[in-house]
């Protein structure tokens, strides 16, 4: 049984921590049932084979966390007074001292347990921290911040990883000494730990670099606090990359904020090939976010030719088409930080859930201004989803206030998402979805680009001329990928 609880299976010996509690504790009580069954054949308590009832105890004090070993002796304690129907002529005296010696037995061991539970702990928190600082060490900081990252991609939430630098810490050893400078670390670690929450993790990422994981919405506050305080005693170099904007993945962020901890020590790089890399991360970050909505089709793109169809209409030349090709392409890839189970609801979302689908207009500007190059399109990417007559979000602009590039992406993207199957919708057709542009025009739409709209997609210019400004009374709202 011995060799059972600490082999594989195959005769391969195991470390006993990686024995699952589970399969141990059925073992021990298959032993208990064993030798329960050897003592009952027998002379029951009165059988030599009693002394085995103190062997379970033994295993189990090093086998098992300490709830489990006390359910263990329970069990095992019970055993053994199940042997009394079994018994003739036994002695009262006899089965008290046993029982005693038991109990005995069980309080020491549970005592053992407990102190090696106290050490095992101990050394897995040693094996994931640095005893100089007394932070998590770079192993120990990997798996927090992974499993911070990926309960952030189940949930579509938000997180920030900040690197921290220290500024000639070779300098300090050199005309101080090492034992000032590990000092200072040790000061460094402290002053981060002090600045932050406990649930907030931080590492020492190498000799003189810390690793800090927050969440999104304290960076900027926790970044300033922690730069003042270090700096009144030392320089350093800090840079910050953010889940999703930044990067999909652990390597990227890290990627990322090492690239701005560079930059801060030496200024920005010239790389001709960074905005081309950002630029495919984004359009990919866009299809990915079609996928997440459900749909049949590349929304994101067929919204793109659409809106420089109409931009065309109204008689857009290049570079500027291109640009409006990039923003249409790129005006729902904030809907990464919005809930898949909302993207996909079939029917009318609630206030609280309208409040969540909101915050993509403004997380997409967000992630498109982080991109070098496409500063020209943050506020028309930010601004797709007003409406005329101020209505819309994120700011209620009101009719010119709004880009004009925004006004032309919220009628391609309304038209491409009413012929499209939704959801909560069949596809309309080509001669519905105009009549919904037109009940809206001057309300929810520029006339100006339902017009054009409907004039790029009617080569013979046989469309009716939509409403004057003003005039779409109706109360109903076309429901495009972004309302």
């Amino acid at each position: 049984m011995l060799s059972l609880l600490v082999s594989g299976g195959r005769g391969e010996p195991r470390s006993r921590a990686a024995i699952s509690p589970a399969w141990s504790g059925l073992a021990l009580v298959v032993l208990i049932v064993a030798v329960f069954a050897a003592c009952a054949h027998g002379d029951g308590i009165r059988s030599p084979l009693v002394a085995l009832f103190f062997l379970p105890l033994a295993l189990a004090a090093l086998l098992l966390p300490v709830r489990w070993m006390l359910a263990v002796a329970a069990l095992n304690f019970a055993a053994y007074l199940g042997l009394l129907p079994y018994s003739h002529d036994a002695s009262l005296g006899g089965v008290l001292i046993v029982a005693a010696a038991l109990a005995l037995t069980t309080w020491v061991c549970t005592h053992q347990a407990a102190i090696r539970q106290r050490q095992r702990r101990e050394l897995a928190r040693i094996s994931r921290t640095d005893l100089l600082t007394g932070a998590l060490n770079r192993s120990g900081f990997e798996e927090r911040f992974n499993a911070e990252l990926a309960r952030a991609q189940r949930t579509s939430g938000e997180m920030s990883l900040l690197m921290i630098d220290i500024e000639n810490l070779w300098l300090v050893n050199q005309r101080q000494g090492h034992q000032a400078g590990d000092q200072l670390l040790a000061w460094a670690a402290e002053t981060i730990a002090n600045e932050l929450r406990a649930s907030v993790a931080v590492g020492r990422w190498g000799g003189d670099e810390f690793a800090v994981m927050l969440t999104t919405g304290e960076s900027s506050p926790v970044v300033d606090r922690l730069l003042t305080r270090l700096t009144a005693r030392i320089g350093v170099h800090a840079g910050i990359a953010s889940y999703p904007f930044d990067g999909s993945d652990a390597a990227e962020l890290f990627r990322r904020a090492d690239e701005t901890v560079r930059e801060s020590k030496q200024g920005p790089r010239v790389d001709t090939e960074a905005p081309k890399r950002d630029l495919s991360w984004a359009t990919d970050l866009a299809n990915a976010v079609d996928a997440r909505m459900g749909v049949a089709h590349t929304h994101s793109n067929a919204v793109s030719q659409l809106a420089a169809g109409v931009a065309r209409e109204l008689e857009w030349e290049e570079p500027a088409l291109g640009m409006l090709r990039l923003a249409a392409e790129l005006h729902d890839i904030g809907k990464i930080v919005v809930p898949v189970h909302i993207l996909r609801k079939p029917g009318r979302l609630s206030d609280a859930e309208w409040g969540e689908m909101r915050k993509h207009a403004e997380a997409g500007a967000e992630i498109a201004a982080r991109v070098e190059g496409l500063e020209v399109i943050v506020p028309w990417i930010r601004h797709s989803h007003e409406r005329i007559d101020g209505r819309g979000y994120p700011d209620q602009l009101q009719g010119e206030q709004i880009p004009l590039a925004s006004r032309i992406i919220l009628v391609a993207d309304a038209y491409d998402a009413m012929t499209s199957d939704r959801p909560y919708r069949a596809a309309m057709t080509r001669e519905e979805a105009f009549t919904e542009l037109r009940r809206h025009a001057g309300t929810q739409f520029d006339t100006r680009c339902v017009d054009a709209l409907m004039a790029h997609l009617s080569p013979r210019g046989a469309v009716e001329a939509g409403p004057a400004n003003g005039s779409g009374s109706g109360k109903r709202t076309v429901r495009s990928s972004g309302s």
